[in-house]
């Protein structure tokens, strides 16, 4: 099934409405840069600001998260402190992704996308003030967690209290809303009260909240003032994450391919490469191609068909105009997945140490 388990959602759901406008505040103030971090000292940098931060956790390419407190050689640094407490609390709680050392989040239809909620909800149960992610290779991520006392703690803001409700009742499906609103109000002190359509909730100088819930969801969140409806401010994203090559192929794309890619490279580049070897055949020199045979050397003549050609000029893929049903086929899964770039004529690929790949 694709969810976290019900002992997580019980122990951080009420807390995802006010994290997530805590978080918000926290982007906001950040400035543009690469994410670096020190588990030696538990500082993070991002641009040319400092911060105290804990190692949470990382996320590997074989959809797995791994807790900082597993990893070997770092017993005693200071940076793991936060992941410690996060074992203890899943500990006392019964919480299997807590105290498992890997968490295997393969059963997600994005399990990339799942991994970056746990660092968020691992995150909140610090009581962090901000949580950063970052690429440390292709679509690998390391997560971070800190409570610098620099940094701003978030207010209950009339512009902002609406998308911090909505998004984290739908960053874990199975939370219930009406805990995470009673939360919420309670973290900054408001009451909240029981209506007919939800909950309403009076906010200062006279902002009042309409959370409007059915059958336990959070179907719309309204807030008014003594000037009418407040419009949404505009929002703050996390820092880019990623290496330019890892969003290039999102996630769904990646994982509809690989089976079928790992199957071609087993019975074709890697069995012609054994094939190679054994005739005697220089690894890493390219054959000859000539109009629908791949000559190497005087050993092996090998039929082939033209997928495409790359052009590391101007770094693009150029797919053959070959009349051939693997290439029509192709084109078409990457249009599926919303990636019609990939299904250009020509494709300019991102600048990337994996680009030639």
């Amino acid at each position: 099934m694709e969810a976290f388990s019900d002992a997580l959602l019980d122990l951080c759901g009420p807390s995802l409405g006010w994290i997530t406008e805590q978080f918000e505040v926290f982007y906001s103030v950040l400035p543009d840069g690469a994410i670096r971090h020190d588990a030696a000292t538990g500082l993070a940098w991002i641009g040319d600001m400092e911060l105290r931060a804990d190692l949470v956790g990382t996320y590997a390419e074989d959809a797995t998260f791994q807790w900082a407190w597993a990893k070997q050689g770092l017993a005693g640094s200071p940076a793991i402190a936060g992941s410690l407490r996060l074992r203890e609390i899943g500990e006392r709680n019964s919480v299997p992704e807590l105290t498992h050392a890997i968490v295997d989040l393969g059963h997600f239809t994005d399990p990339r996308l799942a991994a970056q909620h746990l660092g968020l909800v691992a995150a909140a149960l610090l009581g962090a003030r901000g949580e950063l992610h970052y690429s440390h290779g292709g679509r690998a991520l390391t997560f971070l967690a800190t409570d610098d006392p620099g940094l701003p703690i978030a207010g209950p803001d009339p512009a902002r209290v609406a998308r911090a409700l909505q998004t984290g009742a739908e960053m874990l499906p199975g939370a219930r809303a009406a805990e995470m609103v009673n939360e919420y109000a309670a973290h900054h002190r408001l009451e909240a009260r029981s209506v007919a359509a939800g909950l309403e909730l009076d906010l200062p100088d006279d902002h009042q909240v309409l959370a409007r819930i059915d059958g336990g969801r959070l179907t719309a969140v309204t807030v008014t003032g003594p000037d009418g409806p407040v419009a949404p401010a505009p929002g703050h994203r996390p820092p880019i994450a990623d290496d330019p090559a890892a969003l290039f192929l999102p996630a769904g794309l990646f994982a509809a391919l690989a089976r079928s890619v790992a199957s071609a490279l087993d019975r074709g580049s890697v069995a012609l490469g054994d094939h190679l070897a054994e005739l005697g055949w220089e690894p890493g020199v390219p054959p000859v191609w000539d109009a629908g045979v791949a000559r190497y050397g005087d050993l092996l003549d090998a039929q082939a068909r033209e997928i495409g050609v790359y052009l590391p000029g101007p770094g693009t893929w150029e797919w053959s105009d070959d009349d051939w049903d693997g290439v029509t086929r192709l084109r078409s899964v990457v249009r599926e997945h919303g990636t019609e770039y990939l299904g250009a004529e020509r494709v300019v690929l991102p600048e990337s140490e994996v680009q030639a790949r």
